[in-house]
């Protein structure tokens, strides 16, 4: 372990930083400081930067020494498992420590590593490193053996002895070892006969309960699959020899366990049928990996190889056992302490190189900080990208991780947490204690792990664009079935705020294909207020608004009361199209309709709508004289600003700079811990989302386009302002002034927010003063403590600008009376409607229902890409008569049709690039004109 850098001799006793010159003639400079932690402690930090290789080669030879730091590093930036670093040589290569301390106290070493070269993205890796002597290492190494390559036999032996602690000490596994009465057994099942059978075959359970063992896998070319043809033949004995040799690894491990039956999605569900057994065996998923007795788990497949590794157990880093004691500090006094330090990381004898290659005689604990190897191995594995195997990962009881050097496994564990482990940590791997399984998913706190499942979720790929909402199904069930909470299209109905507040965090760089017609898909319009909308990743509205939202019953909302909340949003209806549709798996339309105040907003010094910042201000100067504002006018601005508070917002699509967009209020929350970070303990910051109006057939309709957030170190710039607009607008001001097109639930809500407004508006309140340009006198106090006072735009002068910023950001705030403030003239107090989008996934129905109001509409049709099948943003519609595309063409060109404004012309019209196009469902042309089925009108979306 010459790898490591020099340590200071014990001359540095006492001393603020020390230069050693080590045997390698590497000058390393460290510094002693305090624990702040523990005062009477002392870490010695390494200053500056440290070569641990400078070129590929000195890796390589130090990979050949077995050095367990170097081959960490060499498996967190290779291709898979079975890669060899001599075929993929790194140019330029270089590893640095860019920091280290040794804690003398836990007595580890604690590395950053950057690995970088060209053509390799950079990685950096945090490593805690425990030096130890040869004996040591090898007595652990006897008490958790690894083999240089398993079997299913010794496979089989290391799972039954995690089944065996399983069975005995974890109730939550235990309890699905009894599936429900209702559970439902799958189909069919692989019959792998007795523990020394060489043949399978395929039996129909009839729902007979028998054990069995689930796989979850990846897809390649030679996976084997159960056709209509050869149905009959797999219902006889087939040798294992038919099969590839990954197939033949997992009979065998059951079989050695020994369990008689699997269950294998390509040999269980007929796959040339244009879906129809898979639509009818989807819903029993949920089932058949929830109460299977073990899920095996193919991390990595390559073609027809084994899933049983080579290894050189000696290189596979073996964290720290608890049970490691040192004995060299049983000695006493200042010196014996450094010569046990200098032990730890001086060679015994120098290497001829000017790289610190390691020395094979030297062995050490190395442990990847906070995930170990499990991130690498099991995290990163290609499988684990799948939004199918999130599924199958997340309803398993149990399973075990094959495909790396050692291997994994995870379980719901005990009332601790749940157990992950690997080999060389049997007994769980240190620091790893959150699993996004049911029992995570269903327990009282169980919004947090939520939203980590669904950002988990939305960053894996789909083969179809269109299993979206059906590959997450059967984890939807089973927490609603759990917990009793409503789902409808990503979010839960008692959340809906929070889970109305994700944003987008990066566009998926292929897209899913959109699946043919042939299999069975039915038209779903995705609702523009739900993340499944968005082809990419997100961040859940929980993760980023950095705690919780209100929870809110849908039998009696407005006995929603709550200290932190303050709601202002009522989801008054929830509308499902068809009605009779199972909106887990598949709806045409989910529309909410939410009782809200909608806030004008205009976005000023833009210079290009599809590319908007996150922060911005408001432009206008918010007086004390409560004046009425038109709208709510922002501009863009930095992320952290000295003279105003600063809005976050984030767009998940592009914005029309035609349209009107409106903020739309959801709640205000206050602090929940006892160190508040804001001004005062009752301070609170809103959250809200952005809303398109839109006009489809004459009724106004809304579609969210983004969400934004207040800033959560100041007091709330719009709660106010809403506040005192409810109270002018006399909103709810009186039951029996109300309109009676709403309905009792909305009244009540309406009542309830004005009480709420009349109380908030006569309150004293803090208000951020960077935001206020004349203040009266009498009612602002601009002087602090200090005496340093504000001037008369009610901004700090230049005489300031040397304070600190914590000064500064105590002076930004003053206590007022709320009504004295401004509120909004023309915002609307409305029941709307959250809708879809329409886009890039726009069918021919779409433009069938908008186009058909007027005249007779043969036919219509949107154009998709022969490859991906993705709309392409245009599309035709055939009439009957002349009279009719004439007349519906001037009534309908640059008019909004379900949320995006389009553009009419006849087909003949059209560009010359896009004047022959192909009808991809009849194979006619449309090149435009008359025709002999009628007349055609093309009608242009923009993506």
């Amino acid at each position: 372990m010459n790898a490591l850098p020099d340590f200071p001799s014990s001359d540095g006793v006492g001393h603020a930083s020390v230069i050693h010159d080590g045997p390698l003639s590497k000058p390393c400079t460290w510094e002693k400081r305090k624990d702040p932690k523990q005062p009477s402690q002392a870490q010695w930090f390494m200053k500056g930067h440290f070569s641990l290789h400078s070129s590929w080669e000195t890796l390589v030879a130090s990979l050949k020494a077995d050095c367990p730091l170097c081959w960490t590093c060499w498996r967190a930036i290779r291709s898979s498992q079975i890669a060899s670093p001599s075929d993929e040589r790194v140019a330029d290569f270089q590893a640095t420590i860019t920091y280290a301390h040794f804690d003398i106290g836990d007595d580890f070493f604690n590395l950053w590593v950057r690995l970088e070269g060209t053509g390799l993205k950079a990685t950096r890796i945090r490593l805690n490193i425990t030096k130890t002597s040869r004996e040591i290492f090898e007595d652990i190494g006897r008490e958790n053996p690894i083999p240089a390559q398993h079997t299913a036999q010794s496979a089989a032996e290391v799972a039954n002895r995690w089944i065996g602690v399983c069975d005995k000490n974890h109730p939550s596994c235990l309890a699905r070892a009894t599936p429900p009465p209702d559970a439902k057994m799958p189909t069919r099942l692989l019959d792998l006969g007795t523990s020394d059978s060489t043949t399978w075959r395929i039996i129909e359970t009839q729902q007979e309960r028998l054990p069995y063992v689930a796989l979850s896998h990846r897809w390649t070319e030679n996976t084997p699959t159960l056709l209509q043809k050869n149905y009959d033949a797999y219902c006889d004995s087939q040798p294992d020899s038919i099969l590839p040799q990954n197939y033949r690894d997992m009979l065998d491990i059951c079989r050695a366990i020994p369990i008689r039956y699997i269950w294998i999605d390509s040999l269980c569900i007929i796959q040339d049928d244009n879906g129809a057994d898979f639509r009818h065996e989807a819903p029993i998923m949920l089932d058949v990996y929830r109460y299977a007795f073990l899920t095996l788990m193919i991390l990595w497949e390559f073609s027809d190889s084994t899933v049983f590794r080579h290894c050189r157990p000696s290189t596979v880093a073996r964290p720290r056992p608890q049970s490691y004691k040192r004995s060299a500090l049983t000695e006493t006094g200042r010196d014996s302490l450094f010569t046990y330090l200098k032990n730890l990381v001086y060679p015994e004898a120098p290497v001829a190189s000017q790289d610190s290659v390691s020395n094979a005689q030297k062995y050490a604990f190395v442990r990847i900080e906070n995930t170990g190897s499990y991130n690498f191995d099991v995290n990163n594995a290609p499988i684990n990208k799948r939004a199918w195997v999130l599924r199958e990962r997340c309803l398993s009881r149990r399973i075990l991780c094959l495909g790396n050097e050692e291997l994994y496994w995870e379980c719901e564990g005990d009332s601790s947490g749940p157990l992950i482990a690997s080999e060389t940590s049997p007994s769980g791997i240190p620091h790893m204690s959150r699993r996004e399984g049911l029992g995570s998913l269903t327990c009282s706190d169980n919004g947090e792990y939520w939203n980590l499942l669904v950002e988990q979720y939305t960053a894996c790929h789909l083969t179809f664009e269109e299993d979206r909402l059906v590959a997450f199904s059967g984890i939807a069930r089973a927490v609603a079935k759990s917990t009793g909470d409503t789902y409808l299209a990503g979010i839960w109905l008692e959340t809906w705020m929070q889970d109305l507040l994700w944003v987008p965090d990066r566009v998926r760089e292929q897209p899913a294909r959109v699946k043919p017609t042939t299999m069975g898909t039915q038209s779903m319009r995705l609702p523009s207020w739900s993340w499944l909308s968005f082809s990419g990743s997100i961040i859940p509205g929980l993760l980023v608004g950095n705690g919780e939202g209100p929870r809110i019953s849908l039998t009696e909302p407005n006995s929603f009361k709550s200290d932190r909340f303050d709601c202002l949003a009522l989801l008054s209806q929830t509308t499902v199209t068809p009605p009779d549709t199972e909106p887990y798996v598949s709806f045409h339309q989910a529309i909410l309709q939410v009782r809200c105040l909608l806030i004008p907003v205009e976005l000023t010094r833009i210079t290009a709508m599809h590319m908007l910042p996150p922060s911005f201000r408001m432009t206008q100067n918010i007086e004390f004289n409560s004046t009425g504002l038109d709208c709510l006018n922002l501009m863009p601005c930095g992320e952290k600003e000295d003279d105003h508070a600063v809005f976050i917002l984030s767009f998940s699509k592009p914005l029309n700079e035609q349209s009107r967009y409106f903020f739309m209020p959801l709640f205000l929350r206050k602090d929940k811990y006892q160190e508040a970070i804001k001004f005062g303990p009752d301070d609170k910051e809103g959250h809200e989302i952005i809303v398109e109006e839109t006009v489809t057939n004459g009724e106004r309709q809304f579609i969210r386009v983004g969400r934004w957030q207040e800033d959560m170190t100041l007091p709330s710039q719009l709660g106010p302002l809403i506040s005192n607009t409810i109270v002018q607008q006399g909103i709810g001001a009186t039951v029996s002034d109300m309109s009676k097109d709403i309905t009792e639930l909305e009244r009540t809500f309406d009542f309830k927010m004005h009480e709420y407004a009349v109380r908030h508006a006569s309150s004293m309140i803090n208000f951020p003063r960077n935001c206020m340009s004349q203040l009266d006198q009498e009612g602002v106090n601009d002087k602090d403590e200090n005496g340093i006072s504000a001037d008369e735009n009610g901004q700090f002068g230049e005489n300031l600008r040397g304070k600190c910023q914590e000064e500064k950001e105590q002076m930004m705030v003053d206590c007022v009376k709320c009504s004295d403030l401004p509120y909004f003239s023309n915002a609307q107090w409305s029941s709307i409607s959250l809708v879809y989008n329409l886009g890039l996934d726009t069918t021919g129905d779409d433009l069938l229902d908008a186009f058909s109001d007027r005249y007779e509409v043969e036919r219509a049709l949107f154009m998709r890409d022969a490859n991906t099948g993705r709309s392409k943003g245009y599309g035709f519609v055939v009439f009957n008569s002349s009279e009719g595309a004439a007349i519906t063409k001037k009534y309908l060109d640059n008019t909004e049709i379900n949320g995006r404004r389009v553009k009419v012309a006849y087909a003949l019209e059209r560009p010359r690039k896009q004047s022959n196009i192909l009808d991809i469902e009849t194979g006619m042309s449309s090149s435009g004109g008359y025709s002999q089925q009628g007349d055609r009108l093309a009608g242009e979306v923009p993506g």
